[in-house]
């Protein structure tokens, strides 16, 4: 993965379009705000790549690996939330 220097990491609430971005091999940090779960990923090419891919709804996935990788992410974030109230 090539990072962009001395940017802000790219931080969103979605959990699907974590999930794509985690399907196409990019590996998010959850960090809470406000009470609320964010997903966040280091800024790079590939990460604006996938969310050009994303938002243009014209890129095939295998649907049962998306919707297991959109379950795992939801685990996780279920568990950082309880991890972080104690």
């Amino acid at each position: 993965m090539t990072t962009i220097p001395q940017q802000k990491p790219f931080i969103s609430s979605d959990i699907w379009e974590a999930a794509f971005f985690a399907y196409r091999g990019l590996t998010p940090k959850l960090e809470i705000r406000h009470n609320r779960v964010f997903f966040a990923f280091d800024p790079s090419h590939e990460l604006y790549q996938c969310l050009s891919d994303f938002n243009s709804r014209s890129i095939s996935v295998d649907l049962s690996k998306y919707v297991d990788i959109h379950k795992q992410l939801k685990t996780l974030m279920i568990r950082f939330r309880e991890e972080a109230g104690k």
